[in-house]
């Protein structure tokens, strides 16, 4: 697998440096910034600059603060989407005003040049999830989606915004949300919203739910199933085929004990009910270490999301665990056999954000563990290093601090490089194939 080089997308504490030295060349000071606000860039062209002219006017105060999707697709406090479906600009807005506690969402639409706010709502909510949008009534105009955060627990509430005959109505689901996304489950052309809640102190259970839609305006689940009971926080949800015939919700989640596994939920068309596609003992061993910060994901390009498992590397020392501690196999779901398959071994440095394939011919033989910021492989019945895999900043690379490396990727001015240790036998890789087995993970 061939690494994937010079990235667009970076870690978020970098990005927020630059949009904040962006921002402030801006002049825009009358807008407020929080660390939620600098996830995404700050609002400088002529559209927006309008936008935020009226939404100082409707809120009475010159310090909205706008609110940023944390997750998602759409990660910008101002979205220009046409939720009318006439084809012309419309715009979605998320705000906070400086006398309030919730959040707002303006919709707002251009005509003949001028904006102007057709509907807005408050949620009692001061952060936002994300935002999804859908044609959730096949009526062919999208519906607007909001999960809105909790700061005090791992739940929000979700609001589903249905534009009709010139009017915006929301909706809600009868159910608190962990994680939301947007699916056609049952191939009817339209998208239906499908939820998965945690068990409740009050005794109420972890379900995942699907919620249609109707042409009467009223949103209905549809369908419902009981979930993993022992997850405490879901880490990511995502649609994808699981093999060539099955599409898929996949959603991994973090366990009491700190450990994550990960569910897979498909369709069963005959009976019309969500389907665990995943046994209870399946989903049992996918659990990884709390040390790994691993999700599901399409990890070799092929088209389908591969499920991870995890088992420790031979020698590690369990005192000492950290991420990189341990096998991390990739697996794909036999449709006719019910069971996983292993597409590709790796290990997995969460850390940093890449991945290393280990070969065949380094089981049992092999271990790796970290050195500050380095990934090193050793010999498992001694210390002789095999080789190390390092991470330098671009002003440092070919500089006395690099020397014998092999540059791998460069990815926002940090260049990850392999160097060979003292070890020269038969388990040792050509830089080729090193490079070959290095892969960036993209951010989820």
């Amino acid at each position: 697998m061939k690494a994937r080089e010079k990235r667009k997308k970076g870690r978020a504490g970098f990005l927020a440096i630059l949009w904040l030295a962006f921002f402030l060349c801006t002049g825009c000071s009358s807008v407020n910034l929080n660390p939620e606000s600098l996830m995404s860039p700050p609002l400088v062209t002529e559209d927006q600059s309008q936008i935020m002219e009226l939404i100082q006017k409707d809120s009475g105060t010159n310090g909205a603060i706008m609110r940023y999707p944390r997750s998602g697709d759409y990660r910008s406090a101002v979205i220009f989407k046409d939720f009318t479906g006439d084809s012309q600009e419309d715009a979605v807005a998320l705000y906070q005003t400086s006398e309030g506690t919730g959040t707002t969402i303006a919709f707002l639409t251009k005509r003949s040049g001028s904006w102007k706010i057709t509907s807005t709502f408050v949620n009692v909510a001061s952060q936002v999830d994300r935002v999804c949008f859908g044609d959730l009534n096949g009526d062919g105009v999208n519906e607007t989606v909001v999960g809105w955060g909790s700061l005090q627990n791992q739940t929000g509430s979700v609001s589903v915004f249905e534009y009709r005959n010139g009017k915006i109505t929301e909706h809600q689901p009868d159910v608190n949300a962990g994680e939301m996304v947007l699916v056609d489950m049952n191939d009817d052309g339209k998208s239906e919203l499908f939820l998965v809640t945690l068990a409740g102190t009050d005794g109420s259970k972890a379900v995942a739910s699907l919620y249609e839609l109707r042409s009467e305006s009223s949103l209905v689940k549809e369908a419902s199933m009981e979930i993993n009971q022992s997850v405490v926080r879901y880490d990511s949800i995502q649609v994808g085929r699981i093999n060539e015939d099955t599409r898929a919700v996949i959603v991994d989640g973090t366990c009491a004990d700190g450990n994550s596994i990960t569910q897979v939920i498909g369709w069963n068309k005959k009976d019309s009910i969500l389907k665990a596609l995943l046994s209870d003992t399946q989903v049992a061993a996918t659990s990884r270490g709390a040390q790994l910060q691993c999700n599901a994901r399409d990890i070799n390009q092929d088209g389908l999301i591969e499920i991870p498992t995890a088992s420790l590397l031979p020698g590690v020392n369990e005192e000492a665990l950290s991420c990189v501690s341990y096998l991390v196999s990739w697996n794909r779901l036999d449709k006719e056999e019910s069971t996983l398959s292993v597409v590709v071994n790796t290990v997995v440095n969460s850390d940093a954000g890449y991945a290393f394939s280990y070969p065949d011919m380094w089981e049992n033989k092999v271990t790796c563990k970290k050195d500050g910021d380095s990934m090193v492989f050793l010999l498992v019945d001694g210390e002789t290093e095999v080789m190390r895999i390092n991470m330098f900043a671009a002003s440092r690379w070919n500089t006395t601090a690099s020397k014998g490396y092999e540059e791998l990727a460069e990815q926002n001015s940090v260049v990850y490089a392999v160097k060979k240790g003292d070890y020269q036998g038969e388990l040792q890789m050509n830089n080729e194939d090193i490079r070959q087995a290095f892969m960036l993970l993209d951010a989820q």
